[in-house]
């Protein structure tokens, strides 16, 4: 994989699960000669100034980390220019493993691998889990079993992984956003994941001495963690997080996530009506209330239904009751009749 106009910066690897100890050496990224750092202004079209003065001051993306994260064992630093970033490579090479860990940090369930996958309704068979894991291919083993296939994993035994992903907007507020994710002993099941999110309020690097606390003799001590970054904001849930970063980022509607996650995952954009209808255009509050007097039309229109039954069948009683007397009429005519013949 290579990205254009760049080059993505990497720390020497850590050394993958021994004895506990995951971490034994780790440097911080730097930004590579001639590239654009957060803050500083752009080649080309509008300055930041300009765009602060007009009014078009906005959070932008301006660094990826990760660790441990897919087939990209140990740390990696990417810096993302303001002007513009673009990822190729051959299919493999981990363009949606990068982007999937943005992905991870802004939606509650990600559809990983989504734009590899457009047009396919099944979920993909990437997750949390194979990331974490490191899941490189499958491998058919046959026995007197029989043949089976098996996810084959660059992590095996307890391990962990950690993302960040930090936006700075014109004034130089930083906010950084970071999930740390464990799973202990040989499990692959999704249920077995652990996970912490965090909000910073600054560009804050992977520390070594931070990850190598948390991680010792496979303990995964969040508290450890805690006290070692600067004044985090801790979550257990995405819910809250999601709800805290989207206050950061003055984010007042939900579906401008939805589009963000459109426009992440998207080959080509469709019908234009039905894109802007749901991705871009806030539901009008007619619909509720459409939905509403819908309810209550189905609930009215089943009572007239019940009023219309017993009304049916208070007429079907009524003539079985007339028929009744009518028939009971006929009888005692008959029996009169029969009583004055042989009187």
């Amino acid at each position: 994989m290579s990205v254009r106009d760049t080059e993505t910066t990497i720390a020497p690897e850590l050394e993958a699960f021994d004895d506990g100890s995951q971490i034994d050496a780790m440097e911080a990224g730097t930004t590579p000669a001639g590239y654009e750092s957060a803050g500083e202004k752009p080649t080309g079209g509008r300055s930041g100034q300009e765009d602060l003065l007009a009014g078009l001051n906005q959070f932008r993306a301006t660094r990826l980390q990760i660790l441990n994260w897919g087939t990209f064992t140990g740390y990696h630093d990417v810096p993302i220019a303001r002007k513009g970033f673009l990822f190729v490579g051959a299919s493999g090479s981990g363009k949606s493993t990068l982007l999937d860990a943005m992905v991870t940090l802004l939606f509650p369930a990600p559809d990983y691998n989504a734009a590899a996958r457009e047009g396919d309704k099944r979920r993909g068979d990437r997750s949390l889990m194979s990331y974490l894991r490191g899941a490189f291919g499958t491998q058919t083993e046959t026995d007197e079993r029989g043949t089976r296939t098996t996810t084959q994993y660059s992590r095996t035994g307890s391990t962990f992984s950690a993302i960040a992903l930090t936006l700075e907007d014109l004034t130089g507020e930083a906010v950084t956003l970071m999930m740390v994710a464990y799973v202990k002993g040989d499990s692959t099941e999704e249920s077995k994941v652990n996970r912490m999110y965090y909000v910073l309020r600054s560009p804050w690097t992977f520390n070594l001495q931070a990850f190598r606390g948390f991680a010792q003799f496979a303990s995964f001590d969040f508290k450890w963690l805690r006290r070692s970054l600067p004044n985090p904001e801790v979550y257990q849930t995405f819910s809250a997080y999601g709800e805290r970063f989207r206050e950061l980022f003055r984010i007042r509607d939900k579906s401008a996530m939805k589009l963000l996650a459109k426009a992440q995952s998207a080959k080509n954009l469709g019908d234009l009506n039905t894109f802007l209808r749901d991705f871009m255009l806030e539901e009008p509050r007619t619909f509720e209330t459409a939905a509403n007097l819908a309810r209550e039309f189905d609930e009215l229109d089943e009572a007239h239904r019940a009023v219309v039954r017993a009304r049916e069948q208070e007429e079907c009683l009524a003539a079985a009751r007339d028929a009744i007397k009518t028939r009971g009429d006929q009888e005692a005519r008959w029996r009169a009749g029969v009583a004055q013949r042989d009187a």
